[in-house]
């Protein structure tokens, strides 16, 4: 098959949706499948993989880092015209994703959409308050019109698969497909290695990822971390990411007195991600806005427990007392049950194993015959996993 995806965002950028992309592109054509992607302009990045086509795009110094793409291009017009695409998955519900949405229906070929984030909620990059409210309706009637727009809607968690049926009313079929994961790519690095690379001697190493942005509620895990570090010695946290809030929370780690224990290691290169996480010991996450909680699985790739917040799209993926821990969104209560379990060996055991387990069921490898099965039969109704 020839599967044109559109995206706002791609390589050099760093995020889930990059991720996912990326991911699902490599196991697609491992398959031999043919995948264009067609995304934002990149001045001064070369692409080492094929089929990329990039749009003009311009950093406007927005609060969330990216470009801003112009949905214009002859040349990819002229190109889409030649390459005879089977079907368009769409990544986005505005700028490019029209483009998809535009280009699905000149071209006579399905449009797929997956829904990656709760847009609804980011009314708070606003740069004045009291157009959070209204930002935050414009994009869900823009989100729900563009879903009526499709032929097959993807949903990375179960979560988002019910959010979507009863907050849009969504009529056409809907798969839950998550973001597979590439197993292979932590087998290949030594756990004692990579501690003594980073240093990290014995202490227990809290981990978590993503961008350092206030959707991803990072002050709340610089709290859990506090109490835990204050209350049991050689506990560290390491947070792998950057992003607008990263000064506000080095400010918050030093009033809280933990600077010496918080490491900040910055943007990584996502082939480097997995040698964090193999080395760590246990991974935290306090996000409420997930869609299927990513970076939650990738640790669970590595071995490690996860300790978050019972919210949408994580507790698709963590199941308190199997492979991680579940708790209501208090800080006080998550470090109390990380503490509990920094304690028993017996348990952190049992949940390394139940993570793994949890890993080797969402193996990208077979994930990829799912969605290769929608891109052929769109129309389909699909069955939520789990």
């Amino acid at each position: 098959m020839r599967i044109g995806v559109f995206s706002n965002t791609y390589l050099p950028t760093i995020s889930g949706v990059v991720r996912s992309i990326s991911s699902y592109k490599a196991a697609l054509e491992e398959l031999g499948h043919e995948v264009h992607v067609f995304t934002q302009g990149a001045r001064g990045y070369q692409d080492n993989e094929p089929n990329i086509h990039r749009y003009v795009s311009i950093g406007l110094g927005l609060p969330n880092d990216l470009p801003v793409t112009f949905p214009f291009s002859p040349s990819i017009d002229r190109l889409l015209n030649d390459l005879r695409l089977d079907v368009i998955h769409s990544q986005h519900p505005i700028l490019l994703g029209n483009v998809a949405q535009q280009k699905a229906r000149q071209l006579g070929i399905p449009l797929v959409y997956t829904l990656h984030a709760q847009y609804w909620h980011y009314g708070i990059y606003m740069p004045v308050r009291f157009l959070q409210e209204p930002y935050n309706r414009y994009i869900t009637r823009r989100v729900k019109n563009y879903l009526r727009g499709c032929d097959h809607i993807i949903a990375p968690s179960n979560s988002m698969h019910d959010l979507m049926v009863e907050k849009f009313q969504v009529q056409k079929p809907i798969a839950v497909i998550p973001t597979g994961i590439d197993l292979k790519a932590y087998e290949q690095f030594d756990r004692k290695e990579m501690r003594k690379k980073f240093g990290w001697g014995n202490d227990f190493i809290i981990i978590s990822t993503g961008r350092l942005a206030p959707e991803k509620n990072w002050l709340d895990l610089i709290q859990v971390a506090s109490q835990i570090i204050q209350n049991n010695s050689g506990v560290r946290l390491v947070l792998l990411g950057d992003g607008p809030q990263r000064i506000a929370l080095e400010r918050q780690a030093a009033e809280l007195g933990i600077t010496d224990k918080l490491k900040f290691v910055g943007m990584v290169p996502y082939d480097e991600v997995a040698s964090y996480l193999v080395a760590a010991d246990l991974f935290a996450f306090t996000s409420l806005t997930e869609t299927q909680g990513l970076g939650t699985l990738e640790a669970m790739a590595a071995g490690l427990p996860v300790a978050a917040f019972n919210a949408i799209g994580t507790r698709d993926i963590v199941v308190d007392g199997e492979n991680g821990i579940l708790t209501e969104a208090n800080s006080p209560t998550l470090a109390h049950a990380i503490e509990r379990t920094l304690k028993d060996r017996d348990q952190m055991e049992k949940l390394k194993i139940g993570a793994l387990k949890t890993a080797r069921q969402l193996d990208i490898r077979v994930l990829v015959k799912d969605l290769v099965e929608i891109y052929k039969n769109p129309m389909r109704q699909s069955e939520s996993r789990g």
